[in-house]
């Protein structure tokens, strides 16, 4: 049986790896895969993220900081842009 990185069947790898070193990296590789990796389908965020209810909280604040960030290179292309102007006044 071939394992793919996401330990898809856990039954499995419990019943297999009896030995503890391996069962934990099992373990931990699925955790990684829930807590750390992000999900393009999740908006970008991990699995647990959505599950604990974190998604919202989490949306609201990239959006705050990318209007901010907008926000910000608009200003400072305005104030490159009246630099230039003024050069060539």
């Amino acid at each position: 049986m071939v394992f793919y990185r996401h330990c898809a069947d856990p039954v499995f790898v419990i019943l297999y790896f009896l030995v503890t070193d391996k069962l934990k990296t099992k373990l931990l590789c699925f955790l990684d895969f829930n807590y750390e990796r992000y999900h393009e389908s999740l908006r970008n965020l991990t699995p647990a993220d959505v599950y604990f209810g974190r998604d919202k909280k989490i949306l609201k604040e990239r959006s705050k900081i990318k209007e901010k960030t907008l926000l910000e290179r608009r200003k400072n292309y305005i104030k490159r842009k009246l630099a230039l102007d003024y050069e060539n006044f």
